[in-house]
């Protein structure tokens, strides 16, 4: 059984959380007997990936980038998908049985139109890692106000591009209607993202729900961190953007400082503002996913303070295969992977007083933290669990 991943981003050049989703189960399974000559496709992040005058460029005899898509509302193609093209040529060699889709951002929807075309008898499996279907605002259900969303309607979509947008949304519409029309399944990592997409108008009986597939090392497993310290060590992981809440993670890091509670925050993804000075406050800059285990051997716990309905943020993955509890806002996939009390701290979103009062507690009460650290041992998802499941779903469209 041969696979085609088709992604949105390559890991080597992105590392999104969608990104890396996509790359692990291409590793996982292309080693797997029967799955020999699975493939992967992903849109290049930059042009200056691909030399001149070139749509394609193999990284490998079964890895391809594309030319990036720059058209985040119809989602056009930048790539010539006419036979004899150069992706036609690359792909139609082989014999892939099932395409399994994670984005249709960057890579545009003609390309899924091409495939289908191409590889007729395969199945098309699409992982939604995010809300672009129903929100066209950046994918998050999160207005441009900064209001969570429910959904939108053209009326509130245009608001949220500025506004003149409404026959692109429409052309939109159309072509997202037509794509997930051939789409044979939908696949979550999420219940609330499930459910998002139903409210939206997906088939209950063609979605399911599966966690993306953890790191490889089950050796990332850190002990604890002994109970008595000077400072409460919190770690803030992965991509800076207005989205993530670090202003108002450090923010309630300040406060607790102020009532003279010792606690150090570790910025782990963005170097230091060159205007901004913040006691107790670390910046430690970019990493790979080779440096992670160390970065997390240095904390206690791991803060998210994103505003967005987040789906099925690695991060909190991350965090318990290395025994570290998450405080986190109640909302989205991240209520839904954390319980509160036993793996990590739920608090309201928005604020820097209850992400304050959250920390506080930790910093107050180790046992606390040391019934936390102990939660995320007996709760961490297995790797082969997640294999399991995408392997049953891939027999059974194959059966379909």
């Amino acid at each position: 059984m041969t696979v085609l991943y088709v992604s949105h981003g390559h890991p080597a050049f992105a590392k999104g959380g969608g990104e890396l989703a996509a790359w692990r189960l291409f590793e996982a399974f292309r080693s797997k007997p029967g799955f020999e000559g699975s493939g992967f496709l992903a849109a290049a992040s930059s042009p200056d990936q691909l030399t001149a005058g070139s749509e394609l460029l193999g990284l490998g005899p079964d890895e391809w980038l594309i030319k990036r898509s720059t058209s985040p509302i119809t989602h056009d193609t930048a790539i010539d998908l006419s036979e004899g093209s150069q992706l036609h040529q690359a792909l139609i060699g082989r014999r892939f049985q099932i395409i399994h889709l994670h984005h249709y951002l960057h890579v545009g929807i003609d390309l899924v139109f091409a495939l289908k075309r191409w590889f007729p008898q395969a199945k098309l499996l699409l992982t939604l890692h995010d809300y672009w279907g129903p929100c066209v605002f950046e994918g998050r259900l999160l207005r441009a106000s900064g209001e969570l969303c429910s959904g939108g309607d053209p009326v509130s979509c245009d608001q949220c591009l500025g506004g003149g947008r409404r026959g692109e949304l429409a052309i939109r519409s159309l072509r997202l209607q037509r794509m997930f029309a051939l789409i044979d399944h939908l696949l979550c990592p999420s219940f609330f993202l499930k459910q998002r997409y139903l409210e939206w108008g997906a088939d209950p009986r063609g979605i399911s729900v599966i966690e993306n597939l953890p790191a490889l090392e089950d050796s990332m497993l850190l002990p604890a961190q002994p109970a008595l310290r000077k400072a409460l060590v919190v770690g803030f992981f992965g991509q800076v953007n207005p989205w993530k809440g670090l202003e108002l993670l450090i923010d309630a890091v300040r406060l607790v400082q102020d009532l003279g509670v010792v606690v150090q925050l570790e910025v782990n993804g963005a170097d230091q503002p060159d205007d901004e000075a913040n006691p107790g406050v670390q910046f430690n800059g970019s990493y790979e996913p080779h440096q992670l285990a160390e970065r997390l051997a240095r904390v206690d716990v791991v803060a998210m303070a994103s505003s967005w309905y987040e789906n099925s943020p690695m991060v909190i993955q991350e965090a318990f295969l290395h025994g570290r509890p998450v405080v986190a806002p109640r909302l989205g996939g991240m209520a839904e992977k954390i319980s509160d009390g036993q793996t990590g701290v739920l608090v309201e979103p928005g604020s820097a007083m209850a992400m304050a009062g959250a920390l506080r507690r930790l910093a107050d009460q180790p046992g606390f933290l040391a019934v936390l650290q102990q939660g995320v041992k007996r709760s961490i998802s297995k790797r082969s669990d997640s294999e399991r499941g995408h392997a049953q779903l891939y027999r059974r469209l194959m059966n379909c």
